[in-house]
């Protein structure tokens, strides 16, 4: 075995890589080539969502556990299916409720340290 297909597959192994089967890779992936594989930086699709959660519930980035309490509950009550009749309304409750959850104090710490 090659030294390439060593790194291959303990990268592999812990989740680094994943099969290269799309071309079109989204701009903010890391690209570091190896074989048929890519790296994906896990940092990336972290920040990322992070931010996407944030966006959601109307806080700032560097917002802390109780401003983004505030909003989740501002926000949950806004989407909540038994007051708001809308059609996509229980699909946004659950967005925001996934959003909430995801913005605990372990990943705000962990985004803060990016």
């Amino acid at each position: 075995m090659d030294c390439q297909k060593v790194i291959d597959v303990a990268l592999n192994e812990v989740g680094y890589l994943e099969k290269r089967t799309n071309t079109n890779l989204d701009s903010k992936t890391a690209n570091a080539g190896y074989g048929n594989y890519t790296y994906q930086n896990p940092s990336v699709e972290f920040k990322k969502k992070y931010e996407e959660s944030c966006n959601l519930l109307g806080v700032g980035y560097d917002a802390d556990k109780y401003e983004i309490k505030l909003a989740y509950r501002k926000k949950a009550k806004e989407y909540h299916p038994d007051i708001n009749k809308s059609s996509n309304a229980t699909e946004m409750f659950q967005k925001v409720s996934d959003a909430y959850e995801f913005l605990n104090d372990d990943n705000i710490e962990r985004y803060k340290k990016l």
